[in-house]
Order: structure tokens, then sequence, then C-alpha cells
């Protein structure tokens, strides 16, 4: 048998066939190329989105913390501002009340001025360091005193005259109730029956 020869293709064929060969490789790697770069922009966007969302947790966080920070210290000042107020309170209650009822203490103007005040029941205890009888009623007088609200002030004679004056005192161990207004008074020996007698009126 006799073999049949194949006509060579002509080089002007094999050269479009390349040509086009060449070409669509080109576009796979355009298309390819295209195809990536969303990807990539996409991935950059969703990034810059987590950034951005953390970045308004941090700055709500910070302002968080800072209204908190505000309202503590608002509260604190509150506090001290408050005990301050009443520190001031409690001073000045005890620099108005400079007496203690039911006991008797040392004369002070300021004192039977702040008690009258209050309207407060005072006991005048005129004495004298020499009198035989203001020394026999003083614990008669000590003795009653815690048992009633009355503020007993004790007098001395000698020097505060003008007070003497005032009441018209004339001799020691005089004693003076002052009550609302009313006004009673007692010289000489106590006994307890009578100093209450005094006191109650």
């Amino acid at each position: 048998m006799q073999s049949k020869k194949i006509a060579p293709l002509p080089l002007k064929f094999l050269f479009l066939m390349a040509t086009t060969l060449i070409l669509s490789a080109c576009d796979v790697a355009v298309e390819s190329e295209m195809e990536s770069v969303p990807s990539a922009e996409m991935g950059h966007s969703d990034s810059m989105e987590v950034e951005s969302d953390d970045s308004m947790e941090v700055v709500d966080s910070v302002d968080s913390e800072g209204d908190a920070e505000s309202a503590t210290d608002s509260m604190e000042v509150d506090e001290v501002e408050a005990e301050e107020g009443l520190s001031v309170e409690l001073e000045a209650e005890a620099v108005s009340r400079e007496y203690a009822a039911g006991s008797i203490q040392d004369f002070e103007t300021s004192v039977l001025e702040s008690a009258l005040e209050s309207g407060e029941k005072v006991l005048l205890s005129f004495d004298a360091d020499w009198c035989s009888v203001c020394k026999a009623n003083e614990p008669i007088i000590n003795g009653l005193l815690p048992s009633t609200d009355v503020v007993g002030l004790k007098v001395n004679y000698d020097t505060e005259t003008a007070l003497k004056s005032e009441y018209g005192v004339a001799l020691q161990s005089t004693y003076i109730v002052l009550d609302g207004g009313e006004e009673r008074r007692y010289t000489g020996a106590l006994s307890e029956d009578k100093l209450r007698e005094l006191i109650e009126g």
C-alpha cells in the first residue's frame, strides 16, 4: 500500500493559531487580576470598618470612664461639703449651747444669755467662799439638780456686782430661779424640799 502524504500546514495558519493562543492567555490573566483586585479591596474595606468600629468602641469606653470618674469626683465633693456643713452646724450648736441642764457650773454672761434665749429654766446661786451657809447648801444643790432640767449657774457674790445689781441681790446664799419670764427667789439655808419648791414653783 502506498502511504498518503499529509500536506504541511501553511505558515500563515500556524502564525494565526499561535497569536490566538497568546491573546487568550492574556485575557485569562487580566480577568484573574481583575477578580483578585476587588477581593483585596473588599478585604481592605472590611479591615477599615473593623478598625473604625474598634476605634469607636475605644472612644465610647474612654467617654464612659471619664463620665464615671466625673460622677465619682462630684459625689466625693458633695460628701465632703455635706460633712463640712454638718461640722459647722455642730460647732455652731456647741457654741450656742455652752450650758448643761441638770448641773451647776460657774456663771458666764454668754451662758446665761444662751440658756434664757433657748427657754431654759435657770437657777442663779449667789455664793461666797467665806459663806458657811453657802457651803452647807452646795451638796443639796448638787444632789437635786441632776434630776431636773434646770441650768444651774454659780455666781461669785464678791465679783459679779453688775449681776447682783441687776437682780437686786443684797445677801450671799441668795437663790433666784428664772422660769419663762417668771422670777422666784429665796435667801438662807436650803433643804431639798425647799429647793424643789423653788425650782418647780
